[in-house]
């Protein structure tokens, strides 16, 4: 499956902490098929650029990290239920972009 890139703009959801994300666009693959890759592709982030979260929930668990550690993970992710049960990847910068491409597509 290949990758698909998105630059975010104030559009999108995320866009105050993230300038770009991917998601797998395979229109023929099972819905299982893409989320385990998108489970795959999470499990290599963290394993690069160490753990994320949720994209919803990443502004309240930076603000309950400040003062007793940090907590600025370079990505996130996020999984739409109500538009077509995409999975998405969010990275801050394109060096990350670049090394997920470079990997994954």
């Amino acid at each position: 499956m290949a990758l698909k890139i998105e630059k975010l703009d104030a559009r999108y959801n995320g866009s105050l902490y993230w300038k770009n994300r991917v998601y797998f666009t395979d229109l023929h693959a099972q819905q299982y098929d893409k989320f385990r890759q998108f489970h795959e592709l999470r499990c290599w982030m963290t394993e690069q650029y160490g753990p994320s979260c949720e994209r919803d929930y990443y502004s309240s668990t930076k603000l309950a990290f400040k003062g007793s550690g940090q907590f600025d993970p370079p990505w996130c992710w996020h999984i739409d239920r109500q538009y077509p049960n995409r999975q998405y990847i969010y990275v801050k910068d394109d060096t990350i972009l670049s090394n997920v491409l470079l990997k994954w597509n």
